[in-house]
C-alpha cells in the first residue's frame, strides 16, 4: 500500500530541505517522491539524497497544476499527496490520510491546515475543510472551498477520469475540488490538523504576479465561478465534466526530463 508524493518548486526554494525532511519524519513510510522542478533552476543543492525520490525538470515556467497533470502519468501507486515545497507535513499526516483513504475507499481527502508566518506569530490561523457529515449537502457555490488545498490525498483513476486540473497558472484547487464534488466523488475529510502552511510573499496567493489581487488570479476565478455554475446540472456526468480538465492536453505540450544538476 503505497502513495505517491508530488512536490513543485520554481528556481533554488531554500525551504525544501525542511519539507523534505517532514516527510522523511513521517510514521508511515510507503510512498514515492517527485520533485519536479518549475523551470529556472540551474543547480539544485540538496544536503541528503532522499530515498525513493525521482527528480524532473521543465524547461518552462508552467506553474504547478500543469507539472501534477504531467508528471501523475509516471505515478505507481492507487493515491497521490500533494505537498506544497514550503509546507511542513506533521508527521502523522501520510498515516491518518491512508488509513482513511483504504477504510472508506475515498476518491479525494483533506485535513484541516495551520498557517504558520516566522515574522509574524499572530498568523496561526486553522483552515478547516467541510465536515464528513456536510460534504454530501455542501451548496458549493461560486468561490466554495470544500478541501485546504496543501493537505489533499487523490485517488489517481479518479483525478484521470476528470482528466486532471484545468490549464491554469494557478487559483486551480478550488474548481477542481467542485469537479470532484459534482462528479460524484467518494469525498472525506478530518479537522485534524496535518499540515502547517508557510505564510510568505513568494506564494502563489501572495505574490504581485498570482496573488488574490493579482490581475491573472481575478481574471481566472472570474472564468472558473462561470464554468462552475454549470456544474450542478451535469451531476455524476464524468463526460461532461471532464472537458474542464487539461491532463492530456498538458501531456501532450509539457516535456519533462530527468534533473542531473544537483549536489548532496
Amino acid at each position: 500500500m503505497k502513495l505517491d508524493v508530488v512536490i513543485t518548486f520554481y528556481k533554488n526554494n531554500s525551504l525544501l530541505e525542511q519539507t523534505l525532511q517532514s516527510l522523511c519524519n513521517q510514521t508511515w513510510q510507503e510512498f514515492n517522491i517527485y520533485l519536479v522542478c518549475d523551470g529556472g533552476c540551474d543547480i539544485l543543492d540538496l544536503k541528503h539524497a532522499y530515498a525513493n525520490m525521482k527528480i524532473l525538470k521543465c524547461d518552462l515556467h508552467v506553474g504547478p497544476y500543469r507539472l501534477v497533470n504531467v508528471v501523475s502519468q509516471y505515478f505507481q501507486s492507487e493515491y497521490f499527496a500533494i505537498q506544497d515545497a514550503d509546507d511542513i507535513s506533521l508527521n502523522n499526516r501520510f498515516a491518518v490520510s491512508m488509513h482513511e483513504c483504504h477504510q472508506n475507499n475515498l476518491d479525494l481527502f483533506g485535513c484541516a491546515i495551520q498557517n504558520f508566518d516566522d515574522t509574524n506569530e499572530s498568523n496561526n490561523s486553522v483552515l478547516k475543510p467541510v465536515s464528513n457529515l456536510q460534504i454530501n449537502a455542501y451548496p458549493l457555490g461560486k468561490q466554495s472551498l470544500l478541501l485546504p488545498h496543501p493537505g489533499i490525498i487523490f485517488k489517481k483513476s479518479f483525478f484521470e477520469q476528470l482528466n486532471g486540473y484545468t490549464d491554469v497558472f494557478c487559483a486551480a484547487d478550488t474548481e477542481i475540488s467542485s469537479r470532484f464534488f459534482w462528479a460524484g466523488a467518494n469525498i472525506g475529510s478530518t479537522d485534524e490538523v496535518l499540515v502547517h502552511r508557510r505564510m510568505h510573499a513568494n506564494q502563489l496567493t501572495r505574490s504581485d504576479r498570482t496573488g488574490r489581487n493579482s490581475a491573472l488570479r481575478k481574471n481566472i476565478i472570474s472564468t472558473f465561478q462561470n464554468v462552475m455554475q454549470t456544474y450542478p446540472q451535469y451531476k455524476n456526468n464524468i463526460q461532461y465534466l471532464k472537458q474542464f480538465g487539461d491532463m492530456e492536453k498538458n501531456r501532450h505540450e509539457i516535456k519533462l526530463y530527468e534533473y542531473t544538476n544537483r549536489t548532496f
